[in-house]
């Protein structure tokens, strides 16, 4: 399944389990959402931020478990993406830390791209 397929399209035809909550794709992001809020944690203290506490929503597993298949799939998605830059920010950070340099700003510039991506994941879900 792709971006492209009709399950992803609700009200196409074809398209009578997109409705359906899948949980299968719930658990799997779940669990990617708490490894980038890790990760993040990671950023802000770099960045010389506290971090936080609540991962950015606390009932991020029920909200994804109640979505349509459609939009647990696009949330998914967007998952990998925003972990994609994740790894390779905070990489690049450790690096120059491991120097001995100051990473604050940089840092700064990752945790703004991660919290502006994050919002916009919340977004596609209910009551956000």
């Amino acid at each position: 399944m792709n971006v492209y397929s009709s399950d992803l399209h609700p009200g196409q035809p074809g398209s009578e389990a997109a409705s359906a909550p899948a949980s299968g794709v719930a658990d799997s992001a779940t669990r990617r959402w708490d490894a980038l809020h890790a990760a993040a944690g990671a950023v802000a203290e770099l960045a010389g931020l506290v971090p936080e506490l609540s991962g950015g929503a606390p009932d991020f597993a029920t909200l994804l478990a109640d979505a349509p298949r459609w939009k647990a799939a696009l949330v998914s998605s967007a998952l990998e993406d925003i972990a994609a830059f994740m790894q390779s920010g905070l990489t690049a950070l450790l690096a120059v830390n491991a120097e001995n340099r100051d990473p604050s700003a940089a840092a700064l510039a990752l945790w703004a791209e991660f919290v502006q991506a994050r919002g916009d994941v919340l977004k596609l879900l209910p009551d956000q």
